[in-house]
């Protein structure tokens, strides 16, 4: 019984080694595809090209009502020439209502 008992161990642990070898070669796979993939993620991020910055235009003026339906159309529909330059803008009238 004792020597049926050491032969079942023997056998478990030559099945259990086998699994093992069989293990150690599926993570040198996932290791070698975990490091293909970095490499491929580093050449992407090394050579994206972002495109050129193009700086919008000056705004040089707007539509009063912001819900209008031509609000885009409205946007610089004065010449920036002749926007005045070094003139201060007058306050709004102080009135005594809350709105």
């Amino acid at each position: 019984m004792l020597a049926d008992s050491v032969e079942k161990l023997a056998g478990n642990v030559e099945t259990l080694g086998e699994q093992l070898e069989t293990l150690d070669e599926r993570v040198g796979v996932l290791i070698t595809a975990i490091d293909d993939l970095r490499a491929e993620v580093e050449w992407a991020l090394r050579n994206f090209r972002r495109p050129a910055w193009e700086p919008s235009p000056p705004l040089t003026s707007v539509a009063r009502d912001p819900l209008a339906e031509d609000f885009g159309a409205r946007i610089n529909q004065v010449d920036p020439a002749d926007v005045p330059v070094n003139e201060e803008a007058e306050p709004p009238q102080a009135r005594n209502e809350l709105f």
